[in-house]
């Protein structure tokens, strides 16, 4: 993995708006990094990177249209960036729930930063393409975004290092609490051959409202397709305590039992989950917060 920035850069690295110094190779950035063994710190680093990264990609387009390109150019590019830019949200609930509860708690701000100034922005102005739009107005809107973009990385940076203090200071099994316990349990870590491409992963609420039939056969639809595409059983139990809406992981852990094992049960179709390995990570729910 490569070395991301810490807490001990100078702070005259920081850039206040989007730079042509960095090369805007935001892809690279974003394929680097593992979905395993990975610290708080390094995975802040990665996050506002790869958001330094997009700022100086964008002041890049907007460069190239006003050297005569069409925003319609990059429209395949900017969607790419919308999913990476909800994709890093969702690796650290995913990774780091505990640390994800204190964003939202403390941090929404940010969160909501993200969403509007960027995701939001992004979508806005791929509608541009299709209205009449001076291509001086799409300039300069994509190069607040790309502002945004690097204003929001440096807020990170600033960030990373309190949750790095907080890391420090936990006591040996908080740290494994709040950490990589998740992934490293076996239990948690299981997960099948993939056979499916890997899609992004789905932020909205589905099946909210008990009658919502189609919403939760969606919401089993996509647990089932993570599974699927070699997701491990901890992070889609975490996807679903993030971002569903469960108020106990014990709804959540039976669900996935009955999506992944219960449902075969009886038939002559295999479970996509063997029982003893359901078994086990029920088990292991048990030890969580909020069960």
């Amino acid at each position: 993995m490569r070395r991301f920035r810490t807490k001990n850069l100078n702070e005259e690295t920081i850039f206040k708006k989007a730079s042509e110094e960095n090369d805007g190779n935001w892809e690279e950035i974003f394929n680097d990094m593992k979905p395993t063994d990975i610290t708080i710190n390094e995975l802040f680093g990665w996050w506002l990177e790869v958001y330094s990264a997009i700022a100086s990609k964008l002041l890049n387009y907007s460069k190239q249209i006003n050297l005569g390109h069409k925003l319609n150019e990059f429209d395949s590019d900017i969607r790419k960036i919308i999913s990476a830019t909800k994709t890093c949200v969702d690796k650290i609930s995913m990774l780091h729930p505990n640390v994800y509860a204190k964003m939202r708690k403390n941090e929404a701000f940010l969160l909501n930063d993200i969403k509007d100034e960027l995701i939001e922005e992004l979508k806005e102005l791929l509608k541009k393409q299709s209205a009449e739009q001076n291509s001086s107005d799409i300039i300069e809107k994509m190069q607040q975004i790309a502002d945004a973009y690097q204003r929001i990385s440096d807020d990170l940076l600033e960030l990373s290092w309190d949750y790095t203090d907080d890391e420090d200071e936990l006591s040996p099994g908080d740290a494994q609490t709040n950490n990589t316990s998740l992934v490293n349990d076996d239990a948690f870590n299981y997960r099948i051959k993939s056979t499916q491409k890997p899609t992004p992963w789905v932020t909205s609420k589905m099946g909210v409202d008990l009658n919502d039939t189609e919403g939760h056969e969606n919401k089993r639809s996509e647990m089932v397709n993570k599974l699927k595409q070699g997701k491990s059983l901890g992070e889609i139990y975490n996807w679903l305590m993030n971002t569903q809406g469960y108020s106990h992981g014990r709804i959540a852990g039976s669900h996935m039992s009955s999506t992944f094992y219960n449902r075969y049960y009886g038939t002559d179709t295999p479970p996509l989950v063997p029982f003893e390995k359901i078994i086990a990570f029920g088990k292991a729910i048990e030890k969580l917060p909020n069960y």
